[in-house]
């Protein structure tokens, strides 16, 4: 009785200094920006960042300057393939949450996940009996869902190294870290699928020294564990997908049908000129059809799903080439694949949700049978990312009240 008294008097100090302390990392700005950070490259590794701590990036305003931005350039150092990390992080999120995260099927498309999940409850000492389970719920959740994907559970760091805690707080909060951060090991080496990763992080006892030096040192030893797992990833060529979900985060974006925009015009008819194409579009696939929001060199209009190879490429683990349509037993005899303006050549990267759903593609086609060469895969895949980015701006802009509704 005694025991549990005590411990419910921790936790009560705890919650109180976690949400009012000036040394709490509460205090220091977060990324702005949208939650992904890409490196340059082909056969594109994806990693999902999860988690609250160090995954949140605080004192930075871009996750390119956080934790993200520098796994994703350490990984790809080390792989020599590009990286995109994407970003599921908030301060209080917990196992609880990051299970429906983790059993979407939309999530098998990750080659790896990386966990930052538990310093909440190590500082509100969180029962180690249930963390135990959550950890375990965790890594089976995705397992289902993802069964050839990795799961890296980054060590707790010691809070009390990292900001100033009332000294008895600290020496608590250092105990109860070690000891879920022991069961997290014990539990991680259960799984084939499960790795801990060890993390003593540099000490940034103020907080000033929160940045982005600081999220690098931190990214170095988290990429190594992760880049020897993806070393032996295995290679897909579909993702399962959630349809239902994925239009419906379709029809949230509010783009379909929206009018002709000049700055996503110009970046499609770089995309032609860069590759010498006869045409390039951006084509959302809606339920039965594939709307053209932006094309040059070819129409602009609407096209029946079926006779679409972009919802092809919504399905697939990363880019979907076909060299020569006419020796492609899919599309050889689609009307398109004939004529003067056949499309003889396809290239496209998947377009995504802010959730991660594929709403479309960033295609380039051409008249001419070619090949399509590693170098051209990164640069495809990064016109995309710039085309994304612009439509996830185009989301906000559409989203956002006007005055007049604001005061209604």
């Amino acid at each position: 009785m005694v025991d549990q008294l005590s411990h419910a008097l921790m936790r009560a100090f705890a919650r109180a200094w976690v949400m009012s302390s000036s040394e709490s990392w509460r205090a220091l700005p977060v990324p702005t920006d949208r939650p992904t950070a890409h490196a340059a490259g082909s056969d594109v590794d994806r990693v999902l960042l999860m988690g609250n701590g160090i995954a949140v990036s605080y004192g930075v305003l871009s996750h390119d300057l956080g934790l993200a931005g520098h796994l994703a350039r350490r990984l790809s150092a080390l792989t020599g393939r590009g990286t995109t990390v994407d970003v599921r992080a908030a301060p209080d999120l917990t196992p609880a949450d990051a299970l429906p995260i983790l059993a979407s099927p939309e999530f098998a498309k990750y080659d790896a996940v990386v966990s930052t999940l538990g310093g909440l409850e190590a500082v509100l000492f969180g029962s180690a009996d249930v963390w135990r389970h959550s950890v375990r719920e965790l890594i089976e959740t995705f397992a289902r869902s993802a069964p050839n994907t990795s799961i890296h559970f980054v060590g707790i760091p010691l809070s009390s190294n990292m900001v100033r805690m009332p000294r008895l707080y600290g020496l608590a909060v250092e105990a109860h870290t070690n000891r879920l951060n022991t069961i997290t090991e014990q539990v991680c080496a259960e799984y084939p699928s499960a790795r801990f990763i060890p993390f003593e992080p540099v000490q940034a006892r103020v907080l000033d020294q929160i940045g982005r030096d600081l999220y690098k040192r931190w990214a170095d030893p988290i990429a190594e564990s992760v880049a020897h797992k993806l070393d032996g990833r295995v290679h897909r060529d579909t993702i399962p997908t959630d349809e239902d979900a994925r239009l419906a985060a379709l029809v949230e974006m509010g783009i379909l049908d929206s009018p002709r925009d000049e700055e996503l015009d110009q970046i499609v008819a770089t995309a032609r000129d860069l590759f010498g194409a006869s045409g390039a579009g951006v084509n959302l696939i809606d339920s039965d059809r594939q709307w053209v929001m932006s094309s040059a060199g070819r129409s602009h209009g609407t096209i029946c799903r079926g006779d679409s190879v972009c919802t092809t490429t919504i399905g697939a683990a990363d880019m979907f080439v076909v060299e020569d349509t006419l020796l492609n037993p899919d599309y050889r005899d689609k009307e398109w694949a004939h004529g003067d303006d056949a499309v003889r050549f396809y290239a496209g990267y998947p377009l995504e949700a802010p959730d991660g759903h594929r709403i479309g593609a960033l295609c380039v086609v051409d008249d001419k049978p070619r090949t399509f060469e590693a170098t051209d895969r990164a640069l495809l895949r990064d016109l995309a990312m710039r085309v994304q980015a612009l439509l996830w701006e185009k989301r906000s802009t559409l989203a956002a009240p006007t005055q007049g509704e604001q005061h209604r």
